[in-house]
């Protein structure tokens, strides 16, 4: 619920089957991509929304927002210990690769307004900014801290 107004995700559209994973490198650097870098992005980005919201209804969702996107990014870097557990050289090679290629999201250019803020939408600038950050500060920093740690345990 958002306000009185009952609200949820749409379908999601996998076409005829999900994708299945090749390889564990394969599926490591699905789970990076997806769960811990887009996960972890998520959740950042919902607290620094909810930081930001003054609407009642805004803060709620948010929060259960940065709960529910907080578990999975945790799940996603769990998968990732195991999988470089498991698969060693191999997995750590896909990961390492994945992230020298990774960059800030691209800035949107919609309009924003105060208003807007109020209800959890942080501006284009400010997203931007927060997704470079976290980035920086938090996703690459525990992936190289898993990749040191794992290195150091074989």
């Amino acid at each position: 619920m958002y306000g009185s107004e009952a609200v949820g995700p749409a379908p999601m559209d996998l076409g005829e089957r999900a994708p299945i994973a090749s390889s564990l490198a394969e599926l490591a650097v699905w789970t990076l991509r997806d769960g811990a870098v887009g996960e972890t992005l998520a959740a950042y980005l919902a607290q620094r929304a909810l930081d930001g919201a003054t609407a009642p209804a805004a803060r709620r969702a948010l929060e259960e927002i940065v709960r529910d996107e907080t578990q999975h990014a945790e799940l996603a870097w769990a998968t990732l210990c195991w999988a470089l557990e498991l698969g060693g050289d191999e997995v750590a090679v896909a990961i390492r690769g994945f992230l020298a290629k990774l960059g800030p999201p691209e800035r949107r250019s919609d309009r924003w307004t105060a208003a807007m803020g109020a209800h959890g939408w942080l501006s284009p600038d400010d997203e931007h900014e927060a997704a470079r950050t976290c980035l920086a500060e938090v996703v690459l920093p525990v992936a190289e801290a898993l990749l040191d740690a794992i290195a150091e345990a074989a």
